[in-house]
């Protein structure tokens, strides 16, 4: 009889996947000037935890554009990479939202710059000048790419803060 020597079955199979490969997710967040906060959805950061933030336990809401009032469910520190692989950790606070947001106004509280062009938005870090990531423009939105890693990925070692 045929030998089952490397057949497992498709559930042992992606346990281990998940177990021991570097998942990663693409994930696009748009830059917005108007945003008060990086804001996600949970549903586009699968297997991270949700995890109180002063906001969800204050009972605090986002307005949204049209005015209505969307609950703060918490945060997430999602781990993302850069397509040029640099990794950064953000902080996203987790709301009913149909894509990511990044605010602008909060990555120049961590001593970044946005400069903005036509074509693209660029996020620099304003002591060493560097590029850390750019936001093409498509259409109307600036947007940056990346990878989201599986929550399980990041060794404790290698982990930034």
């Amino acid at each position: 009889h045929p030998s089952h020597h490397g057949h497992l079955s498709l559930l042992d199979q992606d346990e281990e996947f998940l177990n021991n490969v570097r998942t990663e997710l693409p994930f696009e967040v748009i830059l917005d000037s108007g945003a008060v906060d990086h804001v996600t959805d949970n549903v586009d950061a699968p297997g991270y935890a949700i995890q109180p933030s002063a906001g969800s336990k204050a009972g605090k809401s986002f307005i949204a554009a049209n005015g209505e009032k969307i609950a703060n469910r918490g945060q997430m520190i999602l781990s993302l990479k850069t397509e040029s692989g640099q990794e950064i950790d953000s902080t996203f606070q987790v709301c009913q939202a149909n894509r990511p947001f990044w605010s602008v106004g909060k990555i120049c509280d961590t001593g970044c710059k946005v400069v903005f062009s036509a074509n693209k938005a660029e996020v620099i870090r304003e002591k060493t000048g560097k590029s850390i990531c750019s936001f093409p423009r498509e259409g109307g939105p600036y947007v940056g790419k990346f990878s989201l890693s599986s929550p399980n990925a990041s060794s404790p070692f290698t982990r930034q803060g």
